[in-house]
């Protein structure tokens, strides 16, 4: 199963990108980028870096980059922004996105050192959402690096500060694998379950998708064969909506291992197939829906 970093995903809310006026192509960048029509900012994204080339023309190609699971893509264009960063907001920016793209990457020291600087610019900065996004963040890496009760505790901390209901999904889905972790699945479905009904109500469908897929991945271990299907397979359709790869490559792994505990081997080997071929055309470190 995939945990959820804030910023890289549907959950692009933390850092909310001010531009001029006249930077048009900035704005219509970023506003397809948060009405989620990933690949239509990238091609403007890419016109703003050549006419406008400021920060948030950078920022905003690698959102766009990011949030269709491009990491190695979106590297390069969050180096250039943090190169262009002037203040403490540009520099906390940079550092959400690089910290999240070098984790996808699978450079996990790397991403902590960026998340930290994420942080320590938050708490300067005297803002309890940002902190919270940072702290969420901070809790993912330790996460992957297999330090779990570290990782609780910086989660936990990240929801209680957090007062945004679309963010708040993303702590409760990473709380959520933690549990499941740690041998408690009933907790952990309950969790997921929280944070698919807020995204359903709220219509983000990119996180929807996210957390749709990892319930079905929970439901799966659970026995609860067909209940997983229906997840998964509602999941697939919203991470291919907006265009994630990533997820969708993730999302074809659960499947395939769903498939597997169904007695279904044709259409098992099918999903592996395509789960192959989505992490290696990503450039990213295909990860089991088990993490086993």
């Amino acid at each position: 199963m995939k945990k959820i970093y804030i910023a890289a995903s549907a959950v692009v809310l933390f850092y909310a990108i001010q531009v001029p006026v006249s930077a048009g192509l900035v704005e219509d960048c970023s506003s397809l980028v948060s009405s989620q029509q990933y690949a239509k900012a990238e091609a403007v994204g890419h016109q703003a870096i050549r006419k406008v080339g400021n920060f948030d023309a950078y920022i905003c190609l690698g959102r766009a980059l990011s949030n269709q699971g491009k990491a190695k893509e979106a590297l390069p264009i969050f180096q250039a922004a943090n190169d262009l960063a002037r203040g403490d907001r540009d520099i906390g920016v940079a550092a959400n996105w690089l910290g999240n793209v070098f984790s996808n990457l699978g450079d996990y020291d790397k991403a902590l050192e960026h998340h930290n600087r994420e942080l320590a610019v938050a708490k300067r900065l005297g803002n309890a959402s940002k902190e919270a996004t940072a702290l969420n963040n901070v809790a993912l890496v330790y996460d992957h690096k297999g330090e779990f009760d570290r990782a609780l505790r910086y989660y936990e901390e990240s929801l209680r500060m957090e007062t945004d209901e679309c963010e708040k999904t993303t702590s409760l889905g990473n709380i959520a694998l933690i549990l499941n972790q740690k041998g408690d699945n009933k907790k952990a479905i309950a969790k997921l379950e929280e944070a698919v009904a807020i995204n359903r109500r709220l219509g983000n469908h990119h996180s929807l998708g996210q957390h749709l897929l990892n319930l079905g991945s929970l439901r799966r271990q659970d026995a609860d064969l067909d209940g997983a299907l229906l997840n998964l397979e509602e999941g697939l359709v919203f991470v291919r909506q907006v265009g994630d790869k990533a997820w969708e490559a993730s999302g074809q792994e659960g499947l395939a291992r769903l498939r597997e505990a169904r007695g279904e081997l044709p259409q098992a080997r099918t999903a592996w197939a395509q789960s192959a071929i989505g992490s290696s055309a990503m450039g990213t470190i295909a990860e089991k829906p088990d993490q086993a």
